[in-house]
């Protein structure tokens, strides 16, 4: 995961997805490419940074990833434009899948 920008509505981040296993595993895209259900991110207190509502659901739109494939997520301007400036952690999730946290500045 990766993320550049300081203004909040400027900010944008990817997320991976990289099938370590041995066999082919499905994601739903819809969940996956969507910042509400697929980022978490706290402020420095820990407490939830309140995202902006997932798309109304539709038809889930799955794909296989094959053992060693990755898969790269953006994600453009998730960062809701009222968020106060200052340190937040963000990471990647999908389900039970957590990545590791980083750094994001709101300035």
């Amino acid at each position: 995961m990766s993320s550049g920008a300081t203004r909040a509505e400027d900010e944008v981040a990817e997320g991976v997805v990289v099938n370590t296993g041995s066999e082919p595993i499905d994601v739903d895209l819809v969940e996956l490419t969507s910042p509400s259900l697929a980022l978490e991110i706290i402020d420095a207190a820990g407490a939830p940074l309140p995202m902006l509502p997932p798309p109304t659901p539709g038809r889930p739109n799955v794909v296989s990833i094959a053992p060693g494939e990755r898969r790269t997520v953006p994600f453009r301007a998730f960062v809701p434009p009222a968020t106060p400036p200052g340190r937040y952690r963000m990471r990647f999730r999908y389900r039970d899948a957590r990545s590791d946290w980083i750094d994001l500045i709101i300035g």
